[in-house]
């Protein structure tokens, strides 16, 4: 184990042999052991793959209760885990909530206090559930309506966790709905407060293919609404006399695709950080050029039959929001009213910069958009419109309200540049650059931000500056 803080002498010895048995094992050959044998064996690896996350439960409250999250200059553990362990947020996200689900947890006065889902904690600490299991159970018991007496939600606790050890996870969501049915048989218990705290909507990061899967559930009023206007807008039309060829599915799509183009349009929305809600695009030469270039080998003279549809993957841009479009999808954006479009050059310079009355400042703001497209920190992931602004001279110094001397930075790396001694300044090709105090970085070296620029990735050199 790499050695950089101190570590209570009865662990650091578990871990060691924790990776000697680990080794052995690796190395073992199994010629020796019949099929019952090997099958004692998956069985027993299996056991204790599913305990490896009670470990992680006590971590991450001890990480919590520390707060080192904050120390090391992270918004949260989450945070903190996925610069750490190089993890996706999501399943860092995942974990600490397991943790406050399963962990041990402590009063104010300093005592112990049980997991707050007891039985399945200790049937995962035990290795008879797998974390898929238990994630089961925990969804399941915080749906139960609140008008349960707290006993009945034990024992409904209880009973999943019986049945998890002889079900696989999907068959326990089917027991735990069923079981939900038995004890709200008329779907009366649940009230108001119930509906509001299950209720959520997730939009789920955008796949190669451009496509953006999204799930969640609408309580009754969001519901009503949605039904009006997408009932109002989701009608079938005839062009030419033929029917509509869309789907319903397609056609609800489409509606609320149109849903919010009007409302975008009627400038009802409020301003967010300085632009008005719109759809901002940027765009350089290079991309307008590969993503409107007929295909190789083919004649430039455009040949009769169907239009060859754009490749969404063909020299793709994004919005403020971070979404990637094809070319022709956001030239199809700029030709709209109350849409912005970037145009720059080879260089990065502003080539063009179309805008409409009621942005606030919008040159400027548009002209960062393309150049850092998203906070400019090292490791941060914060599209452009999460972004704040920053003087890389200050105001108060003399610095201009100038593109080369301006940079977008999130809310909470902002803080961190006065607060904690970053230096940023801008650096070659346009590019700003973070230089990270000598407690964080000893060698002070000047970093830029590869995530908002994919062809910037490539293995990092130097020590590792934390990431928000």
């Amino acid at each position: 184990m790499r050695s950089t803080g101190v570590v209570a002498e009865p662990v650091r010895a578990a871990l060691t042999s924790l990776r000697a048995a680990i080794d052995v094992l690796a190395s073992a050959h199994h010629a020796g052991s019949d099929d019952d044998g090997i099958l004692d064996v998956a069985r027993e690896l299996e056991v204790q793959r599913r305990r490896l996350p009670t470990l992680d439960h006590a971590l991450v409250v001890e990480l919590e209760c520390r707060s080192v999250a904050a120390k090391h200059l992270h918004r949260g553990t989450p945070q903190l885990l996925a610069a750490l362990l190089h993890l996706d947020l999501p399943e860092a996200r995942s974990r600490v909530r397991a943790a406050a689900d399963l962990g041990p947890r402590t009063a104010v006065s300093g005592a112990p206090l049980p997991p707050a889902h007891p039985v399945t904690a200790a049937a995962q600490a035990a290795g008879r559930i797998s974390s898929a299991h238990a994630l089961v159970i925990t969804r399941a018991v915080h749906d139960l309506p609140t008008a349960l007496e707290p006993d009945v939600v034990a024992a409904a606790e209880a009973d999943l966790a019986g049945l998890a050890p002889d079900l696989s996870p999907s068959e326990l969501t089917r027991a735990a709905e069923r079981l939900a049915a038995h004890l709200d048989p008329d779907g009366s218990l649940p009230d108001d407060d119930d509906r509001a705290r299950r209720r959520h909507l997730t939009i789920g990061a955008q796949g190669a293919d451009g496509m953006t899967p999204v799930r969640g559930l609408l309580d009754a009023r969001c519901r009503a609404l949605l039904d009006a206007a997408i009932t109002a807008l989701a009608r079938p039309t005839t062009v030419d006399d033929l029917p509509d060829p869309r789907s319903a599915g397609q056609r609800n799509h489409d509606a609320l695709a149109a849903l919010c183009q009007q409302l975008l349009a009627a400038g009802a929305l409020p301003d967010s950080r300085g632009l008005a809600a719109t759809v901002v695009v940027t765009v350089t030469l290079d991309q307008l050029e590969q993503g409107l270039a007929p295909p190789p080998g083919s004649s430039r003279t455009p040949r009769a039959g169907p239009v060859r549809r754009p490749d969404p993957l063909a020299a793709p841009v994004r919005t403020a929001t971070g979404t990637r479009l094809s070319v022709g999808e956001a030239l199809t954006f700029a030709a709209g009213a109350h849409r912005v479009l970037a145009v720059f050059d080879h260089d990065g310079q502003p080539l063009f910069l179309s805008r409409t009355r009621r942005l606030a400042n919008p040159g400027l703001r548009l002209a960062l958009i393309a150049r850092d497209r998203g906070c400019t920190r090292p490791g941060c992931d914060a599209p452009a419109s999460w972004t704040e602004v920053h003087h890389l001279t200050e105001w108060r110094d003399g610095g201009k309200t100038d593109v080369d001397n301006l940079a977008l930075v999130c809310s909470f790396d902002h803080h961190l540049i006065t607060r904690e001694g970053f230096t940023v300044r801008m650096g070659p090709a346009g590019r700003v650059q973070w230089i990270a105090p000598v407690h964080l970085d000893p060698t002070r070296t000047p970093r830029v931000n590869p995530l908002h620029h994919p062809p910037d990735l490539r293995p990092a050199t130097g020590p590792e500056l934390p990431s928000t």
